[in-house]
């Protein structure tokens, strides 16, 4: 291992911590609403009032965010110095969560992507260091950690999907059972993970995950179960269960309803997409470019699926996208936290297509095969998309 691979998910992590700080703002915690709520929680935990709504009359039981990220607060609740003196502390939590994330990302590219080390480091710099990433930086959410929480989470399924072991069955389930304590659509990294585990008939590593999965989440399911009937009708829509007013929603909508939802996440996300892709320019430049990066990344799963490389992710990842379209909430914040995925997607596809043409211009020095210069087409034209990227 050179010197530069050993070093580089410290670069990373290093170049991210600055940009973080350095784009935070004196915002106050609570300005985005679930950020305060988040607080609020922590408060309570720390306090010992248990896991509820302090806020709220009759301290109802927090059951619409998973418990994982107000408890991580709830410790520097409990270490820091006496609110509000400790908000510097907190605001300072979320910009090293992603410095580790940059580390651990770069990792990824590296040992399960194939990207090369500098690839790989420039990859991660792309996507971290971007307008998605650092706005929730600065803000007190839960979606650093669950990006941190996915980074460390698919290389190991990853591992499971492709050697299998019972320990390594373990280890993946308990990362994705942490995962969906962050954020309940960690949930798709364990439908994939199955998913694939059962169509490759590997019976005892699935019934091992699933297992351990069932009984890390269990406790957390039966905190909701069990507080759900006597919550007050009157507070269910902001903080009760999530999926009982999105099934509220279609039940009464149907169709149409669903409709709606679609061309309005439809219209957000590819605006964000144009914005984010080619931000100095608009117009019929914005579209193309918009266009290009959608058939990287789309151009990339696939690559990678038949590679047989990163099937977890690239199914995890459709399933989230697929989730975020029909979900009747404000959508950015969904693709917001995925975005350094996306975009390791799309280059791990280029580069893969890179390696394919390489071997095809060393046949054409002694064929001319209409196969080679299909390759070299196919990457020359995702490589520009990469590049507008």
């Amino acid at each position: 291992m050179s010197a530069l691979e050993r070093r580089a998910p410290r670069i990373a992590a290093l170049a991210m911590l600055v940009a973080a700080l350095a784009t935070m703002t004196s915002d106050p915690i609570g300005v985005f609403n679930d950020d305060g709520i988040y607080l609020l929680t922590a408060r309570a935990l720390a306090e010992g009032q248990g896991y509820v709504y302090p806020h709220l009359p009759g301290t109802p039981p927090a059951i619409h965010y998973p418990p994982l990220w107000p408890a991580l607060l709830a410790v520097v609740w409990k270490v820091a110095p006496v609110f509000p003196a400790s908000v510097g502390w907190f605001k300072l939590l979320n910009p090293l969560i992603l410095a580790f994330t940059a580390a651990a990302l770069t990792a990824f590219l590296q040992r399960v992507l194939g990207l090369g080390v500098r690839a790989a480091l420039g990859v991660t710099l792309l996507g971290m260091i971007s307008v998605p990433v650092l706005v929730l930086g600065n803000l007190l959410l839960s979606e650093p950690l669950f990006l941190l929480l996915a980074v460390l989470t698919l290389p190991v399924s990853e591992r499971l999907v492709r050697a299998g072991g019972v320990r390594t069955a373990a280890a993946a389930a308990g990362l994705a059972a942490l995962l969906v304590l962050a954020r309940t659509l960690g949930g798709v990294v364990v439908v994939a993970v199955l998913l694939l585990l059962v169509r490759d008939r590997r019976w005892r590593e699935a019934a091992v995950y699933a297992a351990v999965v069932t009984v890390l989440l269990l406790p957390w399911q039966w905190f909701v179960w069990r507080a759900t009937p006597g919550f007050p009708d009157e507070l269910r829509g902001l903080y009760g269960p999530y999926l009982e007013w999105v099934a509220a929603g279609y039940r009464e909508g149907g169709l149409p309803f669903l409709g709606a939802v679609l061309a309005k996440n439809l219209d957000a996300s590819w605006a964000m997409l144009g914005v984010l892709v080619s931000p100095l320019v608009g117009g019929a430049a914005r579209v193309a470019a918009a266009v290009l990066a959608l058939a990287v990344l789309v151009g990339g799963s696939i690559v990678l699926w038949r590679a047989d490389r990163a099937r977890v992710t690239v199914l995890a990842l459709a399933g989230y996208l697929g989730i975020a379209l029909v979900w009747p909430f404000w959508v950015d914040r969904f693709l917001w936290v995925v975005w350094p995925l996306l975009v390791a997607i799309g280059a791990a596809g280029v580069a893969n297509v890179a390696l394919s043409a390489a071997i095809a211009r060393s046949q054409l020095a002694t064929s001319w095969q209409p196969a080679a210069v299909a390759s070299a087409c196919t990457f020359a034209i995702t490589g520009c998309g990469m590049a507008w990227m």
